[in-house]
């Protein structure tokens, strides 16, 4: 990849650009990155809060390309740390989630995330920077 990828925190104007960058996403991606639908309702509303009130209690980081944004991550700060991140399609496999993981993570200590297990790139992913698996479960969902 011959473009710079810039890491950074997110910032009030990003905010419209990563709701753009999930619901312009695959059902599929989707599925993958928030597999419950009750995640993918909260993640917008969780970052509106988190900038607007300077929330300690959420940490966001995204990836651009060309003032674009093509990957975000997030760790949640309440009972337990969560973890979720995305990539824009076309932009996986180009080492952008390293660069997210690797900056997300300083620091930070105790993180727990889901995966699909129909995910194996994120699943090795995920294991190079130190994560393990420590249980399965099911999900069941309901209109």
């Amino acid at each position: 990849m011959n473009e710079k990828i810039k890491i950074r925190r997110l910032r009030f104007s990003d905010i419209k650009k990563i709701k753009k960058l999930y619901n312009r996403s695959s059902d599929n991606l989707k599925k993958l990155f928030a597999p419950s639908i009750l995640v993918s309702k909260l993640i917008y509303p969780l970052f509106c809060i988190a900038i607007l009130f300077h929330s300690n209690k959420i940490k966001v980081i995204i990836a651009e390309i060309n003032r674009e944004v093509v990957g975000f991550a997030y760790i949640t700060k309440f009972r337990k740390k969560g973890f979720g991140m995305m990539t824009k399609e076309g932009y996986q496999g180009k080492g952008i989630g390293k660069k997210i993981l690797k900056e997300i993570l300083k620091g930070e200590k105790g993180v727990y995330l889901s995966v699909d297990i129909e995910n194996p790139a994120a699943i090795n992913l995920y294991k190079k920077y130190g994560f393990s698996e420590i249980g399965r479960y099911i999900r069941m969902y309901r209109e």
